[in-house]
């Protein structure tokens, strides 16, 4: 054997270093690591299971097995072990984990006997890390006295933990590992009353005699692990849970693996109820949704602005159906994108009331496509300016010598609307009409007093959001021509004929607009 204090090697069963005087193992402790070093051997040779992470482990190492040499067997191990034990008075919690971990890795070498590499001996446990190699991490867990071998029940050790929102839950169980150890332990006769001063003062406690109590039982350790591998839990439910909801968990005992322990498992079934889920919040996103209207009826197009402050609307965005080439009374569905609603309701706790809205276009600038009567509004306001028209048409001081107009007043209207709305103007036109009796002031030679209708035209009539009307009055003119001559070569405007200003103002432009008479002029 090896001395753990100067290193020199020393008869097997020498009790003493024959050079520095150190303390060695006995010959009793010697037999402990032989006989963990066939546990491990058994325990190899079982399923060696904690969950799939476990099964991960081992899988992943069998292609880089780190193989260690028999030379190093249980000698060193128990060299490294007395040297933690040695130096325990100085050790701080970094170092002693460190020699911990140089001599768990000598006891190791003896399990490459039976072909194993060392994480397979030193593996995970499921649930939680259970690092076999730092066996100290193992006997931390341990703070118990005497034995008590009466049975456990496995729902007393089980934890349910829940997770996500009310109606989408998720249940995840496991054992508590920590605490389920120590009760096997227990059961086993393990006495490491030390560990409690780790919990209390880590700083202080005496790891060399933590770890050499750890190595001591080393195989006992190694019954527990087997032991708590076996043990499989099953929900009957694990998702879509709702708080109030009630699951139950079952077990899977390997009961081979538990004989071990000398501790008997009752896997009675536990029944838990759902609670401390989230609860969902319905939102409507649409609430701070401003829906734009731009352009004229039947050319204008939409688009949507959010002013909500909230972080979860950052994640969203909104879409119209459809955008553009618009009229007035269309209706656009508006629809919230960008986003899983799975994720919404883990991360947020929320879900939205509605998805998607309609939108009918009201609020909007249009020009008159539709051909009936219009509105008073837009009738005065073109009777005012046709008026205005004609008897500036009798004061114009090129005529005023020859004609005079009287009796003026409104006739009607002709109302024309563009059969084709895919276009950009020549949506309608107006054509306001007043009458008045002309008479000749040029004598004998002029005409005799007559009606004549005076129609003034005005195109692209908008009503707007407000419910004015845009109506361009600049720059018009009185259309048609009589044969009213006067002066020289001068015709009055006009139409002496209310037959012939129809066809010449309506059913000339039929092809192409819908036309109609209305107030005096209608039929």
């Amino acid at each position: 054997m090896i001395c753990p204090k100067c290193g020199s090697r020393e008869p097997d069963g020498s009790k003493f270093c024959s050079k520095c005087g150190a303390k060695l193992f006995t010959e009793e402790v010697t037999a402990e690591v032989a006989e963990a070093d066939e546990t491990v051997e058994a325990v190899a040779a079982e399923e060696m299971s904690a969950g799939d992470m476990a099964d991960e482990a081992v899988a992943a190492e069998e292609d880089d097995e780190i193989k260690v040499e028999e030379t190093l067997g249980a000698e060193q191990a128990i060299a490294g072990a007395q040297a933690v034990t040695e130096s325990a008075p100085t050790m701080t919690a970094g170092t002693a984990s460190a020699g911990a971990n140089a001599a768990a890795g000598a006891a190791g070498a003896t399990a490459a006997k039976a072909g194993l590499s060392l994480p397979v001996v030193f593996g995970l446990i499921g649930g939680g890390i259970f690092l076999v190699a730092a066996v100290i991490t193992l006997v931390i867990v341990f703070a118990f006295n005497g034995n008590d071998s009466e049975a456990i029940q496995l729902s007393d050790y089980t934890k349910v933990d829940f997770d996500g929102t009310d109606g989408e839950g998720k249940a995840r169980a496991y054992l508590d590992m920590k605490e389920l150890s120590i009760r096997f332990a227990k059961d086993m006769g393990i006495d490491t009353s030390l560990i409690r001063d780790v919990e209390k003062n880590p700083e202080d406690a005496d790891y060399g005699a933590i770890f050499k109590e750890g190595i001591e039982n080393f195989g006992q350790l190694m019954d527990i692990y087997s032991a708590i591998s076996g043990i499989k839990l099953e929900l009957d439910k694990d998702s879509g849970l709702k708080n109030g909801d009630t699951i139950h968990v079952s077990y899977k005992i390997n009961e081979k693996r538990i004989e071990k322990v000398k501790t008997k498992v009752l896997g009675d079934t536990k029944t838990v109820t759902v609670s401390g889920l989230n609860e969902v919040k319905a939102v409507d996103p649409f609430e701070h949704v401003n829906v734009e209207v731009d352009g004229v009826s039947p050319k204008a197009y939409v688009f949507c602005d959010c002013d909500s402050t909230e972080d979860y609307m950052l994640y969203v965005n909104f879409t119209a159906e459809p955008t553009d080439n618009l009229k007035l009374g269309d209706t656009v569905k508006i629809k919230v994108g960008g986003y899983d609603e799975k994720e919404f309701l883990d991360r947020f706790g929320l879900k939205f009331s509605r998805t998607e809205m309609d939108y009918k276009l009201e609020k909007v600038d249009a020009y008159l496509t539709e051909n009936t009567a219009l509105e008073q509004g837009a009738i005065d306001k073109m009777k005012t300016a046709t008026e205005e028209y004609v008897n500036q048409y009798f004061e114009d001081s090129n005529r005023k010598k020859e004609i005079s107009g009287s009796d003026i007043k409104y006739v009607g209207y002709y109302f024309l609307t563009n059969k084709n709305t895919d276009q950009w103007s020549g949506y309608n036109k107006v054509y306001m009409v007043y009458s008045a009796s002309v008479s000749s002031k040029e004598k004998p030679k002029g005409f005799k007093t007559s009606t004549v209708y005076f129609p003034v035209e005005y195109d692209d009539i908008k009503k707007l959001a407000d419910g004015s009307y845009d109506i361009e009055t600049s720059y018009r003119r009185i259309l048609g021509s009589t044969d009213l001559k006067y002066g020289f070569w001068q015709m009055v405007d006009g139409y002496s004929s209310i037959d012939t200003m129809y066809d010449e103002l309506v059913t000339a432009d039929e092809a192409d607009y819908q036309g109609a008479g209305y107030d005096g002029l209608a039929g």
